[in-house]
């Protein structure tokens, strides 16, 4: 055992630190908070990465495909609106974040044995809650998807205040409703109960445009242009900033209930779960006045920027809550990482990768110590399930 410079505790001499992930094998001392994402070692804290951040558990190269899938959507998205397939477009748009993050979840084991309670909880409760929140919105003339046009006193109060308020704490319920449940007691469970209750919400939404313009043709009549600035506003920029402030307000809520004060204490006023709600609103409620004041392509622009300073926000409450798993637990036998898939021993970090053994699948965090076989990622959490308990 060696010594590590950042937190002083006792190490196996590898290339990181199992106790902190701090990097070793001839490093030059560091202190402080380490700048490498808890979740994805290669990556800086503070990096704008969307996959990593929305998907933290995902080994590296199960990350790649979720990143090649979300292009993918994009892609498709502009080019069915290209060819003026805009209904095609939008129905695209709003299924395909909420897709990625129901495979997602079911990849990574999130559901820890009860997964109608936790897909009910959040996707299910996320697309009623959008549906329901769009109709009566509707129904009181009243829309957030309105963009670049004029509007009264009044609009600007409920469609740029109100329902946004409203959204926001309707998408919070269904995660809310996970809190007492014991059983997800990690940070990272919070955070992506929160995105994923969000962009189920935001899907529903789009889904409800998608059909209305179904009545207009197969390829209504409208300019390419500014259709395509819609479907990337509300396709990808919205659905990555409510993600990203409902998934950094939950992780807020999860570190200060389900963790250490300490945890907590290391966000400084965001580790108090109101000041995120506070901060999340504000956000939100900028993007949502942003849609209603401001032409298409500035919207864009602004909420991009937003959703920006989001998404590093879940980053740094992902990281907090994975390095506050640091406890002085004496140092496990030798599991198999799930990341790059090297022996290491069994605590906080990979002492090879650097990764937090907390953000990998569930299932890969009980290893057997006899297990010498071949590589174990995302689609073998089965099998690992199957040795651990065995």
């Amino acid at each position: 055992m060696i010594q590590c410079d950042r937190c002083g505790n006792p190490t196996p001499p590898m290339r990181f630190c199992v106790q902190c992930g701090n990097g070793l094998a001839g490093a030059p001392p560091a202190h402080g908070i380490r700048s490498e994402f808890a979740a994805a070692p290669h990556e800086h804290l503070l990096g704008l990465h969307l996959a990593s951040t929305l998907f933290p558990q995902l080994p590296r190269a199960d990350m790649e495909s979720f990143r090649l899938a979300l292009g993918i959507a994009a892609v498709a998205m502009v080019g069915l609106a290209a060819v003026g397939l805009y209904p095609a477009a939008l129905a695209v748009s709003a299924v395909a974040v909420p897709a990625l993050m129901a495979i997602y979840l079911h990849d990574v084991d999130v559901y820890e044995d009860e997964p109608m309670l936790v897909v009910g909880a959040t996707m299910l409760w996320g697309a009623a809650a959008g549906i329901v929140v769009t109709l009566l919105s509707r129904a009181a003339q009243s829309s957030t998807a309105s963009v670049g046009s004029s509007t009264g006193p009044t609009d600007l109060l409920t469609a740029g205040f109100g329902l946004p308020l409203i959204q926001l704490a309707l998408m919070a319920v269904g995660p809310l409703a996970l809190l007492r449940n014991r059983k997800f007691n990690d940070v990272l469970d919070g955070a992506i109960f929160g995105a994923s209750s969000a962009v189920s919400f935001l899907g529903a939404r789009a889904l409800i445009v998608a059909l209305d313009f179904t009545r207009a043709g197969v390829a209504p009549p409208g300019e390419t242009l500014p259709r395509i600035v819609v479907l990337l506003t509300f396709g990808i920029a919205l659905p990555v900033l409510a993600a990203s402030v409902s998934g950094a307000a939950m992780g807020s809520v999860w570190l200060r209930w389900r963790s250490s004060l300490r945890g907590a204490s290391s966000l400084g006023v965001f580790g108090n779960p109101l000041v995120a709600g506070a901060a999340a609103a504000v956000i939100y409620v900028l993007a949502s006045l942003a849609l209603l004041v401001l032409p298409g392509l500035a919207a864009l622009l602004v909420i991009a920027v937003l959703g920006a300073i989001a998404l590093v926000w879940l980053r740094v409450v992902i990281h907090v809550g994975l390095l506050q798993e640091l406890s002085e637990r004496p140092i496990g036998p030798p599991i198999r990482c799930a990341n790059c898939r090297r022996m290491t021993p069994h605590h906080t970090f990979c002492g090879e990768c650097g990764v937090s053994l907390r953000a990998l699948p569930k299932g890969t965090r009980r290893g057997d110590p006899r297990d010498t076989s071949g590589a174990m990622g995302v689609t073998d959490a089965g099998a690992a399930r199957e040795v651990s308990d065995g």
